[in-house]
């Protein structure tokens, strides 16, 4: 049997992982602490099959950029012999000779065309990113794309695969800009502080939201949105009604909106198609387009008209939402981080113990 063939496979899906993983700064570090993994991507780069030492060598550029990794990786037994070993291959592919003389500049190895110690990673490589977005992944000898931006595609995947994952469609580099839109929601209980701190909490998280404005004596939240409305009221209505909090959108008269959501007391939803629901939670249409409750509220945006007696507004503008949500995304990149080592650790192990996937047989 020709176990070499039943290598590749295994061979190109650890690299790839390992490649993923590469391109996080925060990862490098632990990916070559990991002896097993450097050690697994230094017998890659002399695999048979080119594509596993395109992404091998690809995922060594990244990790001899980090500063912490460059003394070493440039000492690490054959690391720097299998690289410019692999540098006689870029026949094969001309992407090759990229991604090896890059990483040999990073660990200050002279090559021609980067001077000794110059990093790979500079303006230069931020055009030639291979990262699975700014390349023509369809044909590999067609060099860089610069003036477009792709789908997201493997670039080492055949061209089949790629078909299939929609490279080569253009798209647009940057979502277009939306206006802001505002989400009326009335709601029992936000007298009650507990019930008002976990209704502002629950939609904050909700993806899509930039202001929460509360008005306890009138009953209604007020959320701003650049998202697609329909989308965020119904994610809206569904975080609430999870966290136990019964909510109805309330739509100004002559508003165009496709659906009206609202909770049961079972907790699920049903559309209703009239515009308006006058008299629910003391709301009524000239409330509902009341000028004195502004669409967006930043901090030199607040009214004094807002603070008239008995109107207790609960308000956080751009600045206090700003915070709540870098201290979820210091979380989330903690957590992140957390996952990243425990499978790191768990490939080095991996490779360590089979040595066959390495040598391609």
């Amino acid at each position: 049997m020709d176990t070499a063939g039943i290598d590749v496979p295994n061979s190109r899906a650890i690299a790839k992982q390992l490649l993923t993983l590469a391109q996080d700064p925060d990862n490098q570090p632990f990916i070559v602490q990991e002896q097993g993994c450097l050690a697994g991507l230094v017998q890659y780069v002399q695999h048979e099959d080119i594509d596993v030492v395109l992404i091998a060598t690809r995922a060594l550029q990244f990790l001899s950029s980090h500063p912490k990794n460059k003394t070493a990786m440039r000492e690490f037994p054959a690391l720097v012999e299998n690289v410019k070993l692999a540098k006689t291959r870029s026949h094969e592919n001309p992407r090759l000779d990229e991604f090896a003389r890059g990483t040999l500049a990073n660990l200050g190895v002279p090559v021609r065309g980067y001077p000794s110690g110059e990093s790979s990673d500079g303006d230069e490589d931020e055009e030639n990113n291979v990262d699975a977005e700014n390349v023509d992944c369809t044909n590999a000898t067609s060099g860089w794309r610069h003036s477009v931006r792709k789908k997201k595609c493997d670039p080492f995947a055949s061209a089949r695969d790629n078909d299939w994952l929609g490279a080569g469609r253009e798209t647009s580099f940057s979502r277009p800009s939306r206006s802001l839109e505002t989400i009326t929601l009335a709601m029992d209980g936000l007298e009650n502080y507990e019930v008002r701190s976990d209704v502002e909490t629950v939609v904050i998280k909700v993806q899509g939201v930039i202001s929460v404005t509360a008005n306890p004596s009138r009953g209604f939240v007020r959320i701003g949105t650049r998202d697609e409305i329909d989308i965020v009221e119904r994610a809206l209505v569904r975080a609430l009604s999870l966290a136990g909090h019964l909510a109805k959108v309330v739509v100004a008269p002559g508003a165009a909106r496709s659906h009206v959501t609202e909770t049961k007391e079972d907790g699920d939803e049903y559309s209703d198609d009239c515009e308006n629901y006058e008299g629910y939670g003391g709301f009524d249409g000239d409330e509902a387009e009341d000028d004195d409750y502004p669409e967006y509220l930043e901090e030199e945006d607040y009214d004094d008209d807002l603070s008239e007696e008995g109107a207790r507004i609960a308000r956080h503008g751009f600045s206090s939402l700003e915070a709540r949500l870098e201290q979820q995304r210091r979380e989330e990149e903690a957590r992140k981080l957390e996952k990243s080592s425990r499978l790191i650790g768990k490939m080095s192990s991996a490779l360590s113990n089979a040595s066959s996937w390495l040598m391609g047989y």
